[in-house]
């Protein structure tokens, strides 16, 4: 039997329209960047767990999490018009690591 390689993607963006750094303000007394990375983390299927983000604000709070952050994305991938595939796309290039595409239909969290 073979084991699956499922990757665990938590894109995140500096900006909104709506609200000024929304992935830093609190929700429940915490920033909502610290308690994402703390759910995936604990999340047993993904076998490989990283965090797509181009603001630094976010990259330093991920480093302190212990999750995987390949590198910041490109500005051009982080726009309103923007689409997640393309984010996905830019994360798997930069791993070393192959993982399933029997998953790639699953739903986005």
């Amino acid at each position: 039997m073979t084991h699956t390689r499922v990757l665990g993607l938590l894109p995140t963006r500096g900006g909104s329209k709506g609200i000024s750094a929304p992935n830093t303000r609190l929700l429940a007394g915490k920033p909502l960047i610290p308690l994402a990375t703390s759910v995936l983390s604990k999340a047993s299927i993904p076998s490989g767990k990283i965090i797509s983000t181009v603001d630094s604000v976010i990259a330093d709070v991920v480093k302190k999490s212990g999750l995987e952050m390949p590198s910041l994305r490109p500005e051009e991938l982080a726009t309103d018009t923007g689409i997640v595939v393309d984010v996905i796309g830019h994360a798997l290039l930069q791993l070393k690591t192959d993982y399933d595409e029997s998953f790639s239909n699953a739903a986005l969290v």
